[in-house]
């Protein structure tokens, strides 16, 4: 017999097992022999995985802090070690910079200096400024002024910052945010009156930089009436047969229209309008009639 006996759990550390064997006469002789038990098992890491993306207060960076940002979330277990040591690189305490990858390291050391180490990143996301568009309004052929503002998420003024302006989907120039985050950029309209969106959109773009993300933002351009509103109907050309075209042209106060226009011919002249091209049916003096608004133009078609 052995003492302790099969079926017993030694400890970590050596333990001494004394063996006796007895035969029919009563002779015994007795054994001993040392059973080392040695922890190899390294402890187990609960941790994040992955890339986990943290919003920072400002563009200083983040001030890592493992407990307040993963409660509960980061802690190890060992088979033979009730409290194992978790260290985590970088510590608690460092500022980490915005907009990058960083390595987080997690280690684990039991009573027997058994370690393992769990990896995970934390991305310091960029901070999101706010970059407006403003409306603009002015006559065709006219110089207006493009606006935007850009600010950071405490909306304090970002200077010397290029926006790009477009309209209509077209770039027309660039401008540098002054001390007030303002940028301005000179415009001569060339859009017809009476454009609709897309064509008289402004947008305004920021690529962003290395600590804020890229912005944009939309407007409207507004074509204002020329100072002379009088209503006009051209034809082109003038005189017609049967089977040829004729091309309207309609201008408000010199201002070419070519949306919101109707345009009619008398009922004897037949021939049909697709757009702005009239195809002739019956030859003859016709007076045609273009109306925009509450307006009408006449012009005689012959």
């Amino acid at each position: 017999v052995c003492d302790p006996p099969s079926g017993s759990t030694l400890p970590l550390g050596p333990t001494t097992v004394t063996c006796t064997a007895t035969d029919d006469s009563n002779n015994v002789t007795e054994k001993t022999f040392t059973v080392t038990v040695v922890d190899t098992t390294p402890p187990v890491i609960t941790a994040p995985t992955g890339t986990v993306d943290i919003d920072p207060p400002d563009q200083g960076g983040l001030v890592v802090d493992y407990d307040a940002l993963f409660p509960g979330q980061i802690y190890a277990t060992d088979i033979c070690d009730a409290n194992p040591v978790v260290t985590i690189d970088p510590p608690s305490g460092t500022t980490l910079a915005v907009g990058q990858d960083h390595l987080i390291t997690v280690t684990a050391t039991d009573a027997s200096q058994n370690t393992s180490t769990h990896t995970f990143y934390i991305h310091v996301n960029k901070l999101r400024g706010h970059l407006t568009a403003y409306d603009a309004s002015d006559r065709r052929l006219a110089t207006t002024q493009l606006n935007a503002k850009l600010v950071d998420n405490l909306f304090v003024p970002l200077q010397n910052e290029t926006i790009e302006f477009y309209v209509g989907g077209t770039l027309v120039g660039t401008a540098t945010t002054d001390i007030l985050g303002c940028a301005r950029l000179p415009f001569t309209i060339t859009q017809p009156l009476g454009a609709p969106i897309p064509e008289n959109q402004i947008e305004v773009k920021w690529a962003g930089n290395a600590e804020f993300e890229a912005e944009e933002d939309t407007a409207t351009l507004t074509v204002l009436p020329a100072l002379d509103q009088t209503l006009t109907l051209e034809l082109d050309p003038t005189t017609q047969v049967a089977g040829s075209t004729v091309t309207a042209t309609v201008r408000y106060g010199g201002d070419i229209v070519t949306t919101g226009v109707t345009y009619n011919s008398p009922a004897g002249a037949g021939g049909s309008w697709a757009g702005n091209v009239y195809t002739c049916d019956n030859a003859g003096t016709w007076t045609f009639t273009a109306t925009y608004g509450s307006d009408s133009a006449t012009a005689d078609l012959i």
